[in-house]
């Protein structure tokens, strides 16, 4: 079963942020909105997560700064409740102190030093060194997209002459990203074409997963190397990036699970 090999959902709580850094699609044209996760969206992806005792990740991430979510505390509240899951966030730290309470829960906290000097970096960095649940990252304000070899140009977002030659891609084989309004994305990649694949209110998590007809047709294209679709087109992921983990076994096994689902099996 596909659902059994997703091991991220990625929510995205706020189109809103407060900075903007020059790898990120917010510093050309992704515009700041306040749009908000409700909380009945919110109640309702975990709900569906318990019904099919999900056991990976849950990121509350998206595209934008999740602690400016005008309910977070309600917003965390609801997916730390009876859950089966880790409970990760990726966060840029300048509403920390505030929400400190909450965000200490989380088993995964990636803290992200965007827009501080090193030396605050180092001083953020060892206030932690006793939480083992909190990685604090280094990216300063002017670091490119293409200044790190496992940045990605957002699927278009940012343009480039280089996509990979074998065209092979896992991720929507392992992550799923669910928008703030509860629409599917095609991938956490696309900020650009935002391509719609359906509503959790219209179809549930394991149902989408396993019978969602574009999305199988994604997956008989990627597991192929066609990269011919939006946004994948202009894409620059790579399989061997190894950002999902997903070992040369791994891969083999979603090449039968696509071959034998195509044989009707």
């Amino acid at each position: 079963m596909f659902i059994e090999e997703i091991n991220v959902i990625e929510i995205n709580p706020t189109e809103l942020c407060n900075l903007k850094c020059t790898f990120c699609p917010r510093s050309t044209f992704y515009p700041n909105q306040n749009l908000n996760m409700s909380l009945d969206t919110a109640s309702l992806i975990a709900n569906q997560l318990r019904e099919f005792n999900y056991r990976g990740e849950v990121s509350i991430t998206g595209r934008g700064e999740p602690t400016l979510h005008p309910q977070f505390d309600q917003l965390c509240d609801i997916f730390m409740e009876d859950r089966t899951w880790t409970l990760k966030i990726n966060t840029n730290g300048n509403r920390f102190e505030k929400y400190y309470d909450k965000l200490i829960q989380f088993e995964k906290i990636i803290y992200n030093v965007y827009d501080k000097h090193e030396t605050e970096y180092i001083s953020i960095k060892n206030s932690f060194k006793e939480n083992s649940n909190v990685r604090v990252n280094y990216k300063p304000l002017e670091l490119n997209w293409f200044d790190r070899p496992n940045f990605t140009n957002r699927a278009g977002s940012f343009p480039t002459n280089y996509v990979p030659e074998h065209g092979h891609c896992e991720v929507i084989f392992v992550k799923l990203f669910i928008d703030y309004d509860g629409t599917y994305r095609v991938c956490c990649e696309d900020w650009k074409e935002k391509i719609s694949m359906g509503n959790i209110k219209d179809q549930t998590i394991q149902d989408y997963v396993e019978n969602n007809e574009e999305l199988k047709d994604y997956r008989r294209r990627l597991i192929n190397g066609d990269r011919t679709k939006l946004p994948c087109v202009n894409c620059t992921h790579e399989l061997k990036d190894g950002k999902y983990q997903c070992t040369q076994g791994k891969w083999k096994n979603l090449e039968w699970l696509v071959k034998t689902e195509n044989l009707g099996a």
